[in-house]
């Protein structure tokens, strides 16, 4: 994301990236929650902390890339890898993405983890269901 300060190039950010712990760092606020919280509500919280220090802060918080999560497709496919996950990606696109299954496959074997919440779920998944059923949806 990039964060601009008007009339405060040193508290403008061109590239500001959410780690890990869901924060980003910025310049006399120190740590700020940037997950689970709208571009709006996260300009919202900058300009309130900034006001200790500049007169009438104007934020703005612009996402460059929001299609930033990713997927890790492993095991007997042609592209093990990191994927792009958009919000409409199936089971069957993702398999599509990794070039297919290797001929040692065992398509009715098939592993999904998935985190929902703070807990990490886990899917058995048979190949011919997800093609029977109607591509079985990750997000």
């Amino acid at each position: 994301m990039e964060i601009a300060t008007w009339k405060e190039p040193e508290l403008t950010r061109k590239e500001v990236l959410v780690r890990v712990d869901g924060k980003i760092s910025f310049p006399l606020l120190g740590d700020v929650q940037a997950t689970g919280v709208t571009p709006v509500e996260l300009t919202e919280t900058l300009q309130k902390g900034l006001k200790n220090y500049v007169t009438a802060p104007v934020v703005t918080v612009t996402i460059i890339n929001p299609g930033s999560q990713r997927i890790y497709i492993l095991g007997e496919v042609q592209k093990t890898g990191e994927y792009p996950l958009t919000k409409s990606l199936t089971v069957l696109q993702a398999f599509a993405l990794a070039g297919g299954f290797t001929q040692w496959a065992s398509k009715d074997e098939i592993i999904l983890l998935r985190k929902e919440g703070n807990q990490e779920k886990i899917y058995k998944i048979n190949y011919k269901d997800i093609v029977k059923e109607g591509m079985l949806k990750t997000t």
